[in-house]
């Protein structure tokens, strides 16, 4: 079922709900915030879906010209179930009307606009094999093990499409950082990286290195953005 909260009563509702759900604690410090009128006349747009097994929910913050948009689940997260809530809240509209496009209650060109950290699993062997053009590392075999073993990271849409990856190497090397085509332009390339090395470190207190090829150009002109 789906639900647009649009009174301050059923958004303490929300708020009493989400309580009970430690992960949601920004989700619930914006709707805390609004309550209060900590910001004069700013809005906030909760949605809610709820099936049999889960329920998630979107919240959409405009101020100024930008949108802040949390997310948080209760239960299993199902793909298709997501997607379908994506779309009714384009469809709703409210908030969003200058980021997405609805039209008929049918949305159009839905936005992956929400992205979670995950470890790299059995069924995105194939992707990355597909994407990763650079050294002769990337072997199902020997990306499983290092799955197994060695710190991954997987950025997903909260959907659970891959995003992007990035793997340690048994020295402590950081190799393998890759964003799939559709989601470049994003920095989820910075953001691999910071959850990456933090990985390697919480595990081996080692500080990890990263290098490339020098025919990686794109790798080459990054890195003083990081240096």
């Amino acid at each position: 079922m789906f639900h647009y909260a649009a009174t301050n009563s059923e958004l303490k509702k929300a708020l009493t709900e989400l309580e009970k759900i430690p992960i949601t604690r920004q989700i619930q410090g914006a709707i805390k915030f609004h309550l209060k009128g900590v910001i004069p006349d700013a809005e906030l747009h909760l949605y809610s879906y709820e099936n049999a097994v889960s329920k998630y929910w979107v919240v959409v913050k405009p101020l100024l010209d930008f949108y802040h948009i949390y997310a948080a689940s209760r239960g299993t997260v199902d793909g298709e179930e997501v997607d379908k809530f994506v779309s009714q809240i384009l469809a709703a509209g409210h908030g969003i009307q200058a980021i997405c496009s609805a039209k008929n209650g049918k949305a159009i060109g839905v936005p992956e606009i929400i992205f979670v950290y995950d470890k790299i699993r059995e069924e995105d062997l194939d992707i990355i094999l597909s994407v990763w053009q650079f050294g002769l590392e990337a072997t199902k075999e020997l990306i499983r093990l290092r799955a197994k073993y060695l710190p991954t990271v997987a950025i997903r849409t909260y959907s659970g499409k891959l995003a992007a990856f990035a793997m340690a190497r048994e020295e402590g090397s950081i190799i393998g950082v890759n964003v799939l085509p559709e989601y470049r332009g994003k920095r989820l390339r910075d953001a691999l990286f910071a959850k990456i090395s933090h990985e390697i470190y919480e595990k081996f207190q080692i500080l990890p290195i990263w290098g490339t090829e020098t025919y990686n150009d794109t790798m080459i002109r990054w890195a003083p953005e990081v240096a």
